[in-house]
Parts: structure tokens; C-alpha cells; sequence
């Protein structure tokens, strides 16, 4: 019932008790957190008396089990909670079998909130917390979604979404993936799959043998062809991003792994498809290619050398657990959170790159644009996709799409390349990030 479901853990100020405190009390002494104790100590509970009309009126409230005192049902400063009157017990139970845990209306400077929130962490479960004034710096907000806004506001939007997201199957269809010739000098540089397995065993992904990783089955991919479908559904309807709070990888990194910003999506379908037929302006990464990834990996860090990253998310996909994280693009409203990284050509970062992209293509044209930062943007671009590509074992592992992303800081929506293994993995067997972040995922000890 909705009543065992409740856990008043700090009690109500409209009902009185039994005060233990008092020699002779019927609860003196008594240990509040014995099951034996229970019903004798709940008996005690009445509803607080409205108080008499003249103060010269008023009478202390007494147990009428033993005619001691009664006090309210409510937990003071430096009291300990107990099951009896707070169900203590029983709401650390049901937190730790949670599989998401909403944080509304408290600082987290009280003791049970606080035992709930580090079992959550340790456990993996989802945690999101609402507070307009919430600090995302702060180390205690360190893996949480962050909503800052008022939760009378935010919860009915939440449990739109949450109707929105009941009327998907569990594993939601995959995405359409339609193969089309491209002229992209950078794609006709690719290796083969003969490179690529070379590419493996130079710090490339591998299986638990020590050699290149096999997909579970056959992917789409071939030399000279890339990935592309018709624009996606408008993402505007989906802003709700992470914050981040500037240009450099870290600040991205921090951005993608602990906070979320106030606004939230309006439910919406899900998606047709996230693909993009636009030129791509760098790589959307997720997993171990994410600068503040933690796994250890030997590519992490190298991967990040002339790149800057922005904080982003990739809707119409999930995130799995293989030996490595597994992106699958479905029609769903879920969404995998990142990084967007992009060449370090100049500031501005996505923006940069996107200026540099059509300063290529009007070049094409016959127009007449400036073409340095356009060059080094495509250097590095094609010197990056080379080393994605060995490190991704594409196309032997992990296969590559163009799809839009969409940016955390003002939400804008740009092409990049992403590696995943849509149609490659039985996903029923495999973990599930539910909250689409790699740096969210269950730890092995």
C-alpha cells in the first residue's frame, strides 16, 4: 500500500507519543529498533490536541498507556533514528533496491539522507537531485543528474516523460541504417580491416586473449562508404543538457559526468533516427575515449591531444556493458551522455569547426573563403578519424555513423562522428546504463 510505501524518516509534528525520556515511561529503556518493540511503542502514537482556546487552559499531553509525558513524534537534533517511530531501517533497505533515487527538498546534512545517497553511489543506482540553489562544483554532487529548479515544476514534467518512455518496449527497435557511396576524402582514408586488426595490437581494443575483438556479428560497414539517412527529428523539443562552464576537455569532462541543467525535455516520440547527412566536425565519445574516464585505458589520454571537448548528449541511443561501453542507435527517447571533441583550431570550439566545415565546402564550390583554419581543421580531423579507427577496431568491432549531437551549453545541434555496435550485440544479455553515462556504470571490485 501507498502507507508502507512512505517513510517519514525525521516523524510528524501532528501526532505525540510515549516520551522514553521520563522514568516510568511505558517506553523507557525500551529498544526502539527491536521488531518485539514495535507494536507496544506504535500504540502510544495519538494525534497532536488542537490547542485550548486560553493558554491558562493548557495541559500537557500524557500517555494514556502509563501517564507519563508525551512528546512529539518527530526527530530532534542528536536524537538517533529508530524503526519504531522512523522506519529507518526499512528506508535504507528500500534505497538500496532502488534503481533511481530522486533527491527533493534536503541539503543532505542529516544522517540518513546522507547513509541513502553514498549506498546509492556505491550500488550504481541512478541518483538525480533537484535544488535551485545546488552547486555543481561541489565534490558531494560528484555523479548525480542535477536539475536546478523548483521541484513543483520539475517532477510533472519528469513524470511526463517517465509515461513517455512506459510506452517503449525495453529494448526499443534499432535505428535504420542506410549505407550511401560518399565522396568524403576523409572516409576513402580509412584502413582496411587488415589495418585496422594491425591497429589492435598497437593500443587498439582488445579481447580478454590479448588480440583484436570479433563482433558478435557481421557489421554493415565497407571501405568507401559512410553511414547516412534522412535528418532526424528536430531535438529542440529535448534540451535538457548538462551544464558546463567552459572551452577546455576538463571543464567538458566535468560537465558530461555530474550535472544536469534545470530545464527538462517535453515528452516527445521516440526517434526515427539520429543520423546526420552533414559533414561531421568532430567525434561524439562516450566511453573510454571520454577525458575523464577512469578505467585506465592506454588511448585515453593521446586521443585528447589537439582536441577540445564540450559537454553533449546523443539522443535516440543506449549505452551498454560489454568488455567495453557498447553504444546501440535505437528509436527511443532515451539518450547516451559525452563529450563532443573538435580540433583545437583556434576558440569556439564546435562553432570553429562547423565555420571551418563549410569554409571546405564553399571552397569546393569555387568560392572564395579563408582556407588555413579550414586546412588544419581537416588535418586533424583526418589524423584523429586514423587513430579512431585503429583504437575502435572499426570496422572488424565497432562500427561508425555521422549523427547530430546535441550540445549542453546553449543546445546547439552539430555532426560528429560516433563509433557503436547497433545490430552487433544481443542486448538482453548485456548491463544497461539506464542514465546513458559511462562514468555511472557499476565498478567491479
Amino acid at each position: 500500500s501507498s502507507s508502507q510505501r512512505l517513510f517519514e524518516i525525521h516523524g510528524r509534528i501532528d501526532e505525540m507519543r510515549c516520551d522514553e525520556r521520563c522514568d516510568g515511561a511505558c517506553l523507557h529503556k525500551l529498544d526502539l529498533n527491536d521488531p518485539k518493540n514495535f507494536e507496544k511503542a506504535r500504540k502510544t502514537v495519538e494525534k497532536t490536541p488542537l490547542p485550548a482556546k486560553k493558554e491558562a487552559e493548557e495541559k500537557l499531553p500524557l500517555c494514556k498507556a502509563c501517564g507519563k509525558r508525551q512528546r512529539p513524534k518527530i526527530l530532534w537534533f542528536d536524537e538517533c533514528y529508530n524503526e519504531a517511530f522512523f522506519r529507518s531501517n526499512s528506508a535504507l533497505e528500500a534505497g538500496k533496491a532502488a534503481d533511481v533515487l530522486l533527491i527533493i527538498g534536503t541539503q543532505l546534512t542529516t544522517g540518513l539522507p546522507s547513509r541513502m545517497v553514498s549506498t546509492a553511489r556505491e550500488q550504481g543506482t541512478l541518483i538525480v537531485r533537484m535544488d535551485p540553489e545546488a552547486d555543481l562544483s561541489e565534490p558531494s554532487n560528484a555523479g548525480m543528474l542535477l536539475s536546478k529548479g523548483k521541484s513543483g515544476e520539475l517532477l510533472p514534467r519528469i513524470v511526463k516523460e517517465l509515461k513517455s518512455l512506459l510506452l517503449e518496449p525495453l529494448y526499443a527497435p534499432l535505428q535504420d541504417l542506410k549505407l550511401v557511396l560518399t565522396e568524403d576524402s576523409r572516409d576513402s582514408s580509412k584502413p582496411t580491416a587488415a589495418a585496422t586488426r594491425r591497429g589492435a595490437s598497437k593500443g587498439g581494443r582488445t579481447d580478454s586473449g590479448g588480440g583484436p575483438m570479433k563482433a558478435t556479428s557481421s557489421s554493415p560497414s565497407k571501405a568507401q562508404t559512410r553511414l547516412s539517412a534522412a535528418p532526424p527529428l528536430a531535438p529542440s523539443s529535448r534540451s535538457q543538457s548538462r551544464s558546463s562552464t567552459g572551452p577546455t576537455i576538463a571543464t567538458a569532462a566535468a560537465s558530461a559526468s555530474s550535472s544536469s541543467s534545470s530545464s527538462l525535455p517535453r515528452p516527445s516520440p521516440p526517434l526515427s533516427s539520429s543520423l546526420s547527412s552533414s559533414a561531421p566536425v568532430g567525434f561524439f565519445v562516450y566511453g573510454t575515449l571520454r577525458p575523464d574516464d577512469d578505467s585506465g585505458a592506454g588511448w585515453t589520454k593521446s586521443f585528447q591531444e589537439g582536441l577540445q571537448g564540450q559537454a553533449a548528449r546523443l539522443f535516440g541511443a543506449s549505452l551498454y556493458v560489454g568488455n567495453y561501453p557498447e553504444l546501440v542507435l535505437e528509436k527511443t527517447c532515451c539518450s547516451v551522455r559525452g563529450v563532443l571533441l573538435t580540433p583545437s583550431v583556434g576558440q569556439g570550439q564546435a562553432a570553429k569547426a562547423v565555420g571551418a566545415a563549410k569554409a571546405k565546402a564553399k571552397a569546393k564550390a569555387g568560392c572564395k573563403a579563408p582556407l588555413e583554419a579550414a586546412a588544419s581543421f581537416e588535418s586533424v580531423m583526418t589524423q584523429k578519424l586514423a587513430d579512431a579507427d585503429q583504437i575502435e577496431g572499426y570496422p572488424d568491432l565497432y562500427d561508425r555513423a555521422v549523427v547530430n549531437v546535441t550540445l549542453s551549453e546553449g543546445g546547439q545541434v552539430v555532426p560528429a562522428y560516433v563509433y557503436h555496435r547497433t545490430g552487433c550485440i544481443d542486448r538482453e544479455s548485456k548491463p544497461r546504463i539506464y542514465d546513458g553515462d559511462w562514468m555511472s556504470r557499476i565498478r567491479k571490485s
